[in-house]
């Protein structure tokens, strides 16, 4: 097996919190004061976990680009990921980026990770 690149770039207010103080989800400028996300690299992508500090629930989506690399770094191949999670008050989940696309490649990257998350009403 080839060398693995984890390279990550976050396009994100938050990017790892893992203690929160419950807060309202509309008393507080944006969603992003009570959420929290965090990444643990794998062999074959990224668990992103996310964690609603808020007091209510609230939907998130998340979308990244997946770049395959031949053994020089080249990028080869790319696509794109998404996911979505509903995540009651003082909730966690993980969503899983998978770099599966690039099995028969010597490396990749997740890069361009952006999330929106909004409370449910």
């Amino acid at each position: 097996m080839g060398a693995i690149r984890h390279v990550v770039g976050f396009v994100l207010g938050v990017a790892a919190v893992s203690v929160f103080v419950p807060r309202s989800a509309e008393g507080a400028d944006s969603v992003n004061d009570c959420f929290g996300i965090q990444k643990t690299e794998k062999e074959s992508g990224i668990d992103f976990e996310l964690s609603n500090g808020c007091d209510r629930s609230i939907a998130c989506t998340m979308q990244w680009t997946v770049q395959c690399e031949n053994g020089s770094g080249k990028v080869t191949a790319q696509t794109q990921g998404r996911a979505g999670a509903m995540l009651g008050a003082g909730a966690k989940e993980t969503v899983f980026g998978s770099a599966g696309a690039c099995k028969a490649h010597a490396g990749w990257t997740i890069d361009n990770v952006t999330f929106a998350c909004t409370p449910v009403r």
